[in-house]
């Protein structure tokens, strides 16, 4: 009876070791069978592991290349990032920029001598919030609803929000984080090569921060100048 015994629990231990070693995700003992590739969003592909619950996710679109809503792509990110909404419960995950392919009306930033609560402000280029990449949108809308309750119109931010490109109208004012990387893509098809644009990122009360195309360093211009460009901007 004891070597009965002792010879069960032998088998459970084997038992026991074999689901150890057969288990999936971090054990080298699992092989990872993986399935086809299947699109589950412009540019984005995942692919299951028959045996376990792993998951693997690519994207298979490059800066340069066209984007969901026929602009130019300057941005991508494998791991995403989020999406700032005026509403906090619509944020979201997203993976990429794209540019629109021209420049919406010249006009100016809006509203000269006021400060706009709540959105990103900052008075040196080297601080963190003018690498943010995400908060655009957000800006953008708060900008906008500020500027219309003010009878304010045809601002920078005012023409990205309204703008419909490509069947979609969700464009917007980039951040300067956002627009310092649409300049990186220089050279890219649709993508401007000098010129200096608006960006959603407030320097203050008079002034609000910019790219230049020509030069390696963010501009701040006065928010009644209407000579910068605009360059609407959406994630996907």
């Amino acid at each position: 009876m004891k070597k009965m015994i002792k010879k069960l629990g032998f088998i459970v231990i084997l038992a026991v070791i074999g689901l150890t070693m057969g288990a999936c995700n971090s054990e080298p003992a699992c092989s990872h069978d993986w399935t086809g590739w299947n699109l589950i969003s412009f540019g984005r592909e995942t692919r299951n592991c028959n045996s376990c619950t792993a998951v693997q996710a690519r994207l298979t679109r490059n800066i340069g290349e066209t984007g969901e809503a026929v602009g130019r792509i300057f941005y991508c990110n494998a791991a995403g990032f989020t999406l700032q909404d005026i509403n906090p419960v619509n944020n979201k995950t997203v993976y990429y920029l794209e540019a629109w392919t021209a420049n919406e009306t010249a006009s100016e930033w809006g509203d000269y001598g006021i400060l706009v609560v709540n959105i990103t402000t900052f008075t040196s280029n080297s601080a963190s919030a003018a690498r943010i990449i995400g908060n655009g949108r957000k800006d953008t809308q708060i900008i906008a609803a500020h500027m219309t309750g003010k009878s304010i119109t045809g601002t920078a931010a005012q023409r990205c929000a309204s703008a419909t490109h490509g069947g979609r109208n969700d464009w917007f004012l980039p951040s300067l984080g956002e627009l310092s990387e649409l300049k990186k893509a220089k050279g890219q098809p649709n993508v401007p090569t000098s010129g200096s644009f608006w960006s959603s990122s407030q320097f203050g009360s008079s002034a609000a921060w910019g790219e230049w195309f020509d030069s390696d360093y963010p501009i701040n211009s006065a928010k009644d100048s209407d000579s910068n460009d605009v360059r609407a901007v959406r994630a996907f």
